[in-house]
């Protein structure tokens, strides 16, 4: 059973706290002195604001809002040289640093979590960072607004959000707009889970989409509810285990004869058709008398069109306390009646391989399946179970042998469903990645049920030349579940796997953000009180200093660009950038000790130098981990592609599933079980995992039953 939770978690914002709830939106606030038009008689800008400006306008800024003017600006107004603060010094030295948007990490709190990672997109505005919502942010379910093809807002978004955390198929566009991919996957999720098929989203489906998340993952085999005859060429296989009554002593052949005549005779609706026949005994012996029993028994009008094999006596003991001699004999009726029934082989069921011990043959599992563990649960597992197991294992090609790694075999005494049905055998799988997680995990089982085996002695599967306990049914039915969804499950897991690491790779990003931002404050506090002090340098300090506060400017605004970038390719050309205006800084500092070295300003921007190092040191920080967390966000978008190539068209479905559905739809297979035809056409997995055992066990009856089965297994397309 697997369920998908999508909640995020932000990288910082340079200029934004952090907040209870991470999902709600929200802009980034920019301090009130940057949000209004400033008086005539303002105070100059920062040497910050005013390169930024620059940047922007191509003039230093004075008198500018920081919103996009609708009018040319007014030029500024220039200083004469030489007279005080003709350098551009600010009385403060804000620094904003914007576009440096939180990401959030997708967190999960139910089972088999398969995880999507949906990254908020780095923004290049300065202004604004974009989140999605969340149902926090919109009303109860009940009070929700409804939506249907052509809606748009925000509504719209959680909707897709939700419907791609529900593993809509194929990922959908969160873009708005309720578009027709929107209404399929809307379609699909209400057929999925018991609601009004209408491609409307209203309160039922909002509380719905609101809740957990189911995509499969848990598969069993159990019994097909009752026989019913069956129509056309093909033979179902009849899982029944039947106990057949032995003929009385001294029983004439045509007494049996007799009665089965009366079967044909019947009226209106006969059990059976006009030709019988038996096959592999010698007329006139012990052994005809009783294949004839075994067709009296089991030919009734709800068994045409079938075919069942049985373990039953074919004769009477030859001394009193003796055994009977049994065999294994094969029934077919088609649907018309005629039977024929045929000793496949004399003699109980062959046992497999025996092995020394159970430690031994556990120890063989694990090193040939390359089973995880074995486990007894509610019963406990014996030797000649697990010797079962190995041997039907066993008949897997080596190439399918790979779903069973790192699977756990774990005995059951009574398995049931959700509905209360009890089952042979259950194949599940299970991972989850917790709240805010960074390691997933997962857990896969086969367990069997003592229903598995009950039927050994009076049952088998195969033909003349490799017959098997029926039990081996079950065990590869489980293991066909196994192969099914195997690639579907790891490439679910890995990006998982790739999502828990991008969710550790954002905390470290979010953690060198918060020590950015230290950092930029610590610089605006030293900026603002050494450019204070400047203020009292008279016209001859404030030239000789001129060309080093210049320096001091462009290091600002060359930090400031490589702090706020967002494009990793760009990183190291803006690195270098700032590390060119820093040695610059430097050099004037140098210049301006060599000239003047008791000029205030080289002990007033003493520390002001030390905390713009500081800054650009947590820039560089910054940039190293937001480098290796995109990286990690472009794996996971790389995983999910890989996941998307082994995933169906529906809703949780595997591509090996859905290859299997076109293929039985195309030459018009029908189930071939009563199990499968139970489950068909909700859960085709259950006629996959039936017709892979039967190509297994029993390739002769598939082959005749169809033939384009074996041919679909034999070529290896299962796997693709």
């Amino acid at each position: 059973m697997s369920s998908r939770e999508f909640v995020r978690k932000k990288i910082s914002s340079i200029n934004q706290t952090s907040v209870t709830n991470p999902l709600q939106p929200r802009r980034l606030k920019v301090p009130a002195h940057l949000t209004q038009s400033e008086p005539q008689q303002q105070e100059t800008p920062s040497i910050s604001e005013q390169l930024e400006r620059a940047s922007r306008f191509g003039y230093n800024g004075l008198n500018v809002p920081v919103n996009f003017p609708t009018t040319p600006p007014t030029p500024p107004v220039q200083r004469k040289e030489g007279e005080q603060g003709n350098w551009d010094q600010p009385p403060r030295a804000d620094l904003v640093l914007n576009g440096i948007n939180q990401l959030t990490v997708q967190q999960f709190s139910q089972q088999e979590t398969v995880q999507r990672q949906l990254l908020v997109q780095a923004q290049s505005s300065a202004d604004e960072a974009v989140n999605l919502p969340s149902s926090q942010d919109l009303p109860p379910p009940e009070q929700r607004r409804m939506i249907r093809i052509g809606s748009q807002g925000k509504e719209v978004i959680y909707a897709q959000e939700r419907l791609n955390a529900h593993a809509a198929t194929p990922l959908l566009e969160v873009d708005s707009i309720f578009g027709p991919l929107t209404r399929k996957a809307t379609l699909d999720y209400q057929n999925s889970h018991a609601l009004v098929a209408d491609a409307i989203i209203g309160p039922r489906t909002w509380a719905s989409l609101d809740g957990p998340t189911v995509i499969g993952g848990k598969s069993g085999q159990g019994s097909g509810g009752g026989s019913s005859p069956s129509k056309g060429p093909t033979l179902k296989y009849d899982t029944t285990k039947y106990t057949i009554t032995p003929p009385p002593p001294n029983t004439k052949l045509s007494d049996i004869k007799a009665t089965l005549q009366t079967k044909q005779d019947q009226k209106p609706q006969p059990d059976l058709g006009k030709t019988l026949n038996v096959q592999g005994v010698t007329s006139g012996s012990q052994e005809e008398i009783f294949l004839w029993n075994v067709m009296l028994q089991l030919g009734t009008h709800d068994r045409w069109g079938s075919e069942g094999d049985v373990v039953t006596d074919i004769g009477w003991p030859t001394k009193p306390g003796n055994k009977p001699p049994v065999g294994q004999i094969t029934l077919k009726i088609d649907d018309k009646g005629n039977a024929v029934a045929e000793l496949v082989n004399k003699g109980a069921v062959a046992s497999p391989p025996k092995f020394q011990s159970i430690d031994e043959v556990k120890k063989k599992l694990k090193a040939d399946f390359k089973i995880a563990d074995i486990k007894d649960g509610s019963a406990n597992w014996k030797q000649e179970e697990l010797e079962k197991v190995h041997a039907a294992f066993s008949r897997m090609p080596a190439s399918d042998r790979a779903a069973l790694e790192g699977v756990e075999l774990i005995r059951q005494q009574k398995i049931v469903d959700d509905n209360g049905n009890e089952l042979s055998g259950l194949f599940s799988h299970q991972a989850q990645l917790p709240q805010g997680g960074t390691s997933a995990s997962r857990s896969q089982s086969l367990s069997l049920a003592d229903l598995a085996f009950t039927g050994d002695n009076i049952s088998f599967v195969g033909d003349k030349s490799n017959a098997a306990a029926a039990s081996f049914q079950t065990i590869l039915h489980e293991a066909g579940h196994a192969v099914e969804t195997k690639a579907l499950r790891d490439a679910q897991f890995a990006t998982m796997e790739a999502t828990a690491e991008d969710n550790q790779n954002i905390g470290i990003l979010n953690a060198k953000i918060q020590a950015l931002k230290a950092a930029v404050n610590a610089f605006n506090t030293e900026s603002k009180a050494a450019f204070s002090k400047a203020k009292g340098y008279n016209s001859k300090q404030s030239k000789d200093a001129k060309s080093f506060l210049k320096a001091i400017d462009g290091a600002t605004n060359a930090i400031s660009t490589f702090s706020k970038n967002q494009t990793v390719s760009q990183h190291q050309k803006l690195e270098s950038d700032a590390s060119t205006a820093i040695q610059k800084r430097d050099a004037e500092k140098t210049k301006l000790a060599s000239t003047s070295a008791t000029h205030p300003a080289l002990t007033d921007f003493a520390n002001t130098i030390q905390r713009q190092n500081d800054w650009f040191a947590a820039a560089q920080k910054r940039a190293k981990a937001h480098t290796i967390q995109q990286a990690s966000a472009e794996k996971v978008k790389q995983k999910q592609k890989d996941e998307k190539a082994v995933s169906g068209s529906k809703s949780g479905q595997s591509k090996r599933l859905k290859n299997f559905v076109d293929l039985v739809n195309k030459h018009k297979i029908p189930p071939l079980t009563d199990y499968a035809k139970k489950n068909w056409p909700n859960h085709p997995e259950e006629f996959f995992a039936e017709a892979y055992s039967l190509w297994l066990n029993d390739r002769t009856y598939l082959e005749a039953n169809a033939k384009p089965l074996v041919d679909w297994f034999n070529s290896g397309e299962h796997l693709k």
